[in-house]
């Protein structure tokens, strides 16, 4: 009987390893990336291109609300849907600067992207 319960519990570690590995497999990596024409978005397998011109403002949220970001510290890049995406560059403000210049019809105002005018 021990042996059962020794090689119940191995199998248990190995199915838990499993849903661990397929976690990483699904998340890692998480990068963004400023293309020539798009924001895109790398969260494990998944890749989202957002074209800069449907970018409608981008502004610091905590919302926990699943999304590729692994902080709380995040943005809200607006494309005008209520829940996303939200991102959690490491460097906030390079990163905003960076997407400014991309971005011509929103001004950078301190930690935000907002619509001129």
């Amino acid at each position: 009987l021990d042996g059962l319960a020794i090689g119940e519990r191995g199998e248990a570690g190995a199915g838990a390893f499993g849903w661990v590995g397929l976690y990483f497999a699904l998340v890692v990596p998480i990068y963004y990336a400023l293309e020539r024409d798009a924001l895109l978005i790398r969260f494990g397998v998944i890749r989202h291109r957002i074209a800069y011109k449907s970018i409608r403002s981008v502004k610091p949220s905590s919302n926990p609300f699943a999304s590729p970001a692994l902080s709380l510290d995040r943005l809200h890049i607006d494309v005008g849907r209520r829940h996303g995406p939200y991102i959690s560059p490491h460097d906030r403000g390079r990163f905003l600067k960076d997407l400014s210049q991309k971005t011509p019809h929103l001004r950078f105002n301190g930690e935000e992207l907002q619509p001129k005018g």
